[in-house]
């Protein structure tokens, strides 16, 4: 039995955290990892709802099993050795459900248990030529995942936290091995790359192995029977998010909304109410999924309430909002939800929670144009403004913005960063919606280009994307004809990417630099693209562009010739209709 002191944390935090300043005495004693799971743990290992889900990415898992397959081939049963996994902070459950709560150390033990899966499910597929491997297949299984309940049934020997067990105890746990849906969140993603790493890790290991079920067997009792780690026993919920805290100043490796979510708890009187706070908070990151982090969407939140927030730390954010506003834990999670919901209508562009004149709008900025830096102002105009017709005015004033200010006039983007955070403080003034929308729109106005430097902007030597010129020149197309064009445009490269013989040496290197520059670009449809192909511009020009089905590409065939100069008009006359086809109303 050892005895292990914390001391207090750093001295910048003692007068807000003095609670910690003074030093906490635990029991402290080495378990084996094989005597932490399955038949030799009297007790199942659980996650507390406080805890992040699962987090760790290649960059902790490659050492991980880097280290153990280095300690596994240098041990041998002669001369016994230890690995040793670092410490874990337990905390034991109602005596009656026999478990104990993993306060610290849950990435690496589900991580052993990720390997040890891999070790399993190898020797089930050499058990279809050698009964032992199924009979050692089945007893990692029994031994590692499987524990007995109060009632003397089977559970899972560890039991991980409600956003990961479910995929956990499918692609993990189960056997044999059944994994019949695809992830839903970025915990259960993370799992899925640690499970592939390790299978893929053990197939290396495996190539040099001249008796491979040895070799898994080693690495077993390696693990299971070798590996160890100091377990840190303490004995209540509050002495338990105590040392969940000091743990994180000493620098372990928790993101931002990880410390939301325990200061949130803290707060809690009951556990009934941190259990309710987690499923609130469950329901946020499985909102957000996996298309964008957490992180992100929380810090997209405070910028949209309070503007540029790029300094300030969140937890610092949240804080003191709490304090000075006397909000409970639970409301400011209610509140965090809403908020969640409308930026998920956000990215997918076409929710219905969104006004219907507004969604391409939006799916333009979020989707297309890729300006992440106005999500913020988006997501508070939809929170204050809701489905309405000034939501929609906003969303395509920012539209017309991003298009006239950085891909024609190549403005400064911290400007269009600058005017956009600010315009998040113009949201939460008084007045009604016309008055919301009147005040930022009229932000946005104060950094519109004129279209004199839209079209000096656009001559310049700048490569657009692939994905803007089709929307750009879509846009343009429409308003020429005053018609929405449904069917499928291909992008056309007037000087092409792999110029035929026809074009001479000088004007490949003088148009080559300009390839993907708008000038260069337009609209084919059907199968005039293929038709164009890499011809000269005279032959292409009688092919196609003549009796092109859209207008943007018949505008083509007004150029005698394609060079420099011509491109640089036609950039010119692109963005003189750009400037009508997106204004700031």
């Amino acid at each position: 039995m050892y005895a292990i002191t914390t001391h207090s944390v750093r001295p910048e935090q003692e007068a807000s955290k003095g609670a910690f300043a003074h030093p906490m005495t635990f029991d402290a004693h080495k378990k084996k990892i094989g005597e932490l799971f399955g038949s030799d743990a009297s007790l199942q290992l659980r996650v507390p709802y406080y805890q992040r889900g699962y987090s760790w990415t290649k960059e902790q898992i490659e050492p991980f099993l880097s280290d153990l397959g280095a300690f596994a081939e240098k041990r041998s049963d002669s001369r016994p050795s230890e690995y040793f996994l670092g410490p874990i902070v337990l905390m034991r459950g109602p005596a009656f459900k026999k478990y104990d709560f993993v306060i610290d150390g849950q990435q690496r033990i589900a991580t052993s248990q990720v390997l040890l899966a891999s070790i399993r499910d190898r020797a089930h597929e050499y058990g279809m030529e050698q009964p032992e491997g199924l009979e050692f297949a089945q007893l990692v299984h029994d031994t590692v995942f499987c524990s007995k309940g109060p009632g003397g049934g089977a559970r899972p020997s560890l039991r991980l936290g409600d956003l990961d067990q479910g995929y956990f105890h499918e692609a993990i746990q189960r056997y044999p091995r059944h994994v019949d849906r695809n992830t839903r969140n970025a915990e259960e993603k993370r799992i899925q790359t640690a499970r592939n790493m390790a299978d893929q890790w053990l197939t290396r290991s495996l190539e040099d192995s001249s008796v491979p079920l040895d070799y898994l067997r080693s690495l077993y009792r390696s693990l299971l029977h070798h590996t160890v780690v100091v377990a840190i026993d303490v004995e209540n919920d509050r002495q338990a998010m105590d040392v969940f805290e000091r743990i994180n100043f000493r620098g372990a490796e928790l993101a931002e909304p990880d410390l939301i979510l325990h200061r949130l708890m803290r707060a809690c009187k009951s556990r009934a109410d941190r259990q309710d706070l987690r499923n609130i908070w469950n329901k946020i990151v499985n909102l957000v999924g996996d298309t964008i982090s957490l992180q992100v969407f929380m810090r997209h939140m405070w910028s949209a309430r309070l503007g540029d927030v790029r300094a300030t730390k969140l937890y610092d954010l949240v804080e003191q909002h709490l304090d000075s506003n006397s909000v409970s834990s639970g409301d400011f999670l209610y509140e965090t939800l809403e908020f969640c919901r409308e930026y998920v209508a956000l990215l997918s562009g076409q929710s219905p929670e969104l006004h219907f004149q507004s969604r391409d709008a939006v799916t333009a900025v979020s989707k297309v144009l890729g300006v992440k830096d106005a999500l913020p102002l988006l997501l508070g105009c939809q929170h204050r403004l809701k489905r309405s017709p000034e939501f929609s005015r906003v969303a395509k004033a920012v539209e017309a913005l991003i298009v006239r200010h950085q891909v024609f006039a190549g403005r400064d983007q911290s400007e269009l960063r600058e005017v956009l955070l600010a315009a998040c403080q113009d949201v939460w003034g008084p007045g009604s919606k016309g008055d919301v929308s009147e005040r930022v729109v009229a932000r946005l106005k104060t950094v519109d280009p004129k279209r004199g430097e839209m079209c000096a902007g656009i001559k310049k030597e700048r490569k657009v994307s692939a994905k803007v010129a089709r929307y750009i020149l879509r846009g343009i197309q429409n308003h020429m004809v005053n018609d929405a064009y449904k069917a499928t445009a291909t992008l056309e490269h007037i000087f092409p990417r792999k110029p035929s013989q026809g074009y001479s040496s000088s004007r490949r290197r003088l148009l080559t630099p300009y390839l993907n520059h708008l000038g260069n670009l337009t609209l084919l449809t059907g199968n005039d693209n293929k038709r164009a192909s890499n011809r000269p511009f005279g032959e292409k020009k009688k092919r196609v562009y003549v009796d092109a089905e859209l207008e943007i590409a018949r505008d083509v065939a007004t150029y005698d010739q394609w060079g420099l100069s011509s491109l640089l008009r036609r950039a010119e006359a692109l963005a003189k209709t750009a400037s009508n086809r997106w204004k700031i109303l």
